[in-house]
Formats: structure tokens, C-alpha cells, sequence
């Protein structure tokens, strides 16, 4: 029974108030749900920082630095949503075991966000799907896949927005028959996407499709190794800009197929090509254009065995352009398909190495500047 706070002194009544405090109706900035599989994590329009980390028993918790970690067991996919602001999310996914299944759909709008999806490894025949969507800001992804297993399959889909922006893909291995596959778009700015394989396995595939907007963008592949029977497709797309491309595969494998076209747009853009040797019956088909200005292009095509196809298809349009074009030596039965056509312009063009090793180079240039001896 609730007693009276009323006080009766002679024939008056007085009343004394008493504050009873108000429950606590902070609203997090950061919110979860979570239902049949599907985790999701709502932010709102501050700068939110957000970390999700796989535990070794199969959960994963989730912290927003609002209290205690949450966690949450079962997950099989997660979206998630930041809305604007500056926001910083970290995925750790530790060992993915193998034959796991795992989609995570990432939404963190306008400012200058960071986001970093991290493992230790990837488990065989494990598969991972990632998207991620940033809209007007300078945005960094980077994913560090680790040693990615056997059979695994791995699919991202990245379009980072307006800014300057940074993606990087680091991979310490892949294994045998796994597929990659990488859709990396920016907007107008200067961004800068890396591709750092590792060593590829036997079999494996691997394609990446880069669109780069205006700025001066840039581009790098790098591989150890490419094992025997590899699928290496690149496709990198930029407009006006001062674009700077690097192609480091180290050894190619015995009938690998290496696939690149790239469209840098005009500017004063940077191409360099380098290989250390391609094995018996692999193929090698590169493109490159590009529109008007000052282009430097260096291709090193280093051994090449017994039976390899070679073609590679230079066009950099009008402007005082640098080719070098440049191998170690060529084994019989070599197919090569080499042309360079670099357009008006005061050029200066080096095949000698190429051709003193028996590879044929058709050139289109008018204006060349022979060089001297």
C-alpha cells in the first residue's frame, strides 16, 4: 500500500513534492536486429564506429563502443547501414572454416569512411560474397584475405563513390581452383585501387573489373606466382587523368591465360608491364589505349618457353609519347602478335630487344625519333 506524502499540522494540509528521475532515453547511435540468419546493424547520420569480429565457436559479436559487445549466433549474412557521417567499420572474420558460407552487404554513405574486412584464412571451399557502397567523400576499403583455400570462392563488388578513394586486396595465397572475382568503381577523383595476390594455385580464376571516373587513378596487380592452367582476367577503365598502371606477375605457369584490356583516357599516363617468364603454351592478350598527351609505356615480357602466344596492342593516341618494349628470350614455336601505334606526336620508340631475340614488332608512327647507333 502506497503511504500518503501529505502532512496534516493542525486542522492545514501541507504537501512535500517529491522527483522521482526519468528512465534513460539516450537513443544508441548504432542498432542491431537480428532474425533466421540475418544480422543488421543500422547507424545514423554521426560518425559511427562499428567493429564485428568472428569468435572461434561460431558467433560473432558486435561493438559499437555503447555499452557491451553484443553477440549473435547462427549468422549466415550481414547488411549493414551507416548512413552519413565519417564512419569506421571493422570486420575480422579470423578462420573461415572451411565450406563456410558467409554474405555481408555494406552501405556507409556520404563522408570519409574506412572500412577494413580482415581473416586469417579462408577455409576450402568456403564461399564470401561482400558488397560495399560509399557515396560523396575519400573512402579506404581494405580486405587481407590471407591464405585463401582450395575450392573457395570469393565475390566483392565495390563502388566507393565520388573522392579520392583507396581500395586494396591482399591475399598472402590462393589456392587451387578457387575463383575471384572483383568489381571496383569510383567517381570523379583520384583513387587508387591495389591487387596484391600472393602466389595463385593450379586452376584457380581469378577476374577484376576496375572503373576508375576522372583524376589521376591508379592501378596496380601483383602476383608472386601464377600456377599452371591460371585464369587472370583485368579490365581497368579510366577517363581524363594522369593515370599510372603496374602489371607485376612474376613467373606465369604452363598453360595459364592472361587476359588484360585497359582504357586510361587521355592525360599523361604511366603503363608498366613486367613479367619474369611465361611458361610452355601459356597465353598473354593485353590492349592498351589511350587518349592524347604525354604517355610512358614500359613492357618487360621476360622468357618466354616453347609454344607460348604472345599479343600485346598499343595505342596511345597523339602526344610525345615513351614506348620501351623489352624480353629476355624466346624458346621455339613462339606465336607473337605485337603492335605499337602511338599516333602524331615527337615519339621515341624501343623494340630493339624484341627484335634481336626474333619477335616482331608492327609500329605505327609517322613522327618517330629514331634512336641513335
Amino acid at each position: 500500500m502506497r503511504r500518503s506524502t501529505h502532512r496534516k499540522t493542525g486542522n492545514a494540509l501541507t504537501f512535500s513534492p517529491r522527483l522521482e528521475p526519468l528512465a534513460d532515453r539516450n537513443v544508441p547511435s548504432v542498432t542491431t536486429a537480428f532474425d533466421d540468419g540475418l544480422l543488421t546493424i543500422t547507424g545514423d547520420a554521426d560518425d559511427d564506429t562499428v567493429a564485428i569480429t568472428a569468435q572461434p565457436d561460431g558467433t560473432f559479436t558486435v561493438d559499437s563502443g555503447e555499452g557491451d559487445p553484443q553477440i549473435f549466433e547462427g549468422v549466415e549474412q550481414i547488411d549493414i547501414d551507416l548512413a552519413g557521417g565519417d564512419d569506421e567499420l571493422t570486420m575480422d572474420l579470423g578462420e573461415v572454416e572451411r565450406g563456410a558460407e558467409l554474405e555481408a552487404n555494406i552501405d556507409v554513405g556520404d563522408g570519409d569512411n574506412s572500412v577494413e574486412v580482415t581473416a586469417e584464412s579462408v577455409g576450402r571451399a568456403a564461399s564470401l560474397a561482400l558488397s560495399v557502397a560509399a557515396a560523396d567523400g575519400d573512402d579506404e576499403l581494405n580486405m587481407d584475405l590471407g591464405e585463401v583455400g582450395r575450392d573457395a570462392t570469393l565475390a566483392a563488388n565495390v563502388d566507393l563513390g565520388a573522392g579520392d578513394n583507396l581500395a586494396e586486396v591482399i591475399s598472402d595465397e590462393i589456392g587451387r581452383d578457387a575463383e575471384l572475382a572483383f568489381d571496383i568503381a569510383g567517381g570523379v577523383g583520384d583513387d587508387e585501387a591495389t591487387l596484391s595476390l600472393g602466389a595463385v594455385g593450379r586452376d584457380a580464376q581469378i577476374e577484376a573489373n576496375i572503373d576508375f571516373g576522372a583524376g589521376d587513378n591508379a592501378f596496380s596487380a601483383i602476383a608472386e606466382e601464377i600456377g599452371r592452367d591460371v585464369s587472370l582476367a583485368l579490365d581497368v577503365a579510366g577517363e581524363d587523368g594522369d593515370d599510372s598502371t603496374t602489371v607485376e606477375l612474376g613467373a606465369i605457369g604452363r598453360d595459364a591465360q592472361i587476359a588484360a584490356d585497359f582504357a586510361l583516357g587521355a592525360g599523361d599516363n604511366v603503363f608498366n608491364w613486367t613479367m619474369d617468364e611465361i611458361g610452355r603454351n601459356a597465353a598473354i592478350d593485353a590492349t592498351l589505349e589511350t587518349g592524347d598527351d604525354l604517355d610512358q609505356i614500359f613492357a618487360d615480357l621476360g622468357s618466354l618457353a616453347r609454344g607460348v602466344e604472345v599479343s600485346f596492342d598499343l595505342s596511345t593516341g597523339a602526344g610525345d609519347d615513351n614506348v620501351m618494349l623489352t624480353a629476355v628470350e624466346v624458346r621455339n614455336e613462339v606465336d607473337a602478335d605485337i603492335s605499337v601505334d602511338v599516333g602524331a606526336g615527337i615519339d621515341t620508340i624501343d623494340t630493339g630487344d624484341l627484335e634481336d631475340i626474333g619477335l616482331p614488332v608492327d609500329v605505327t608512327d609517322p613522327d618517330a625519333v629514331p634512336l641513335p647507333g
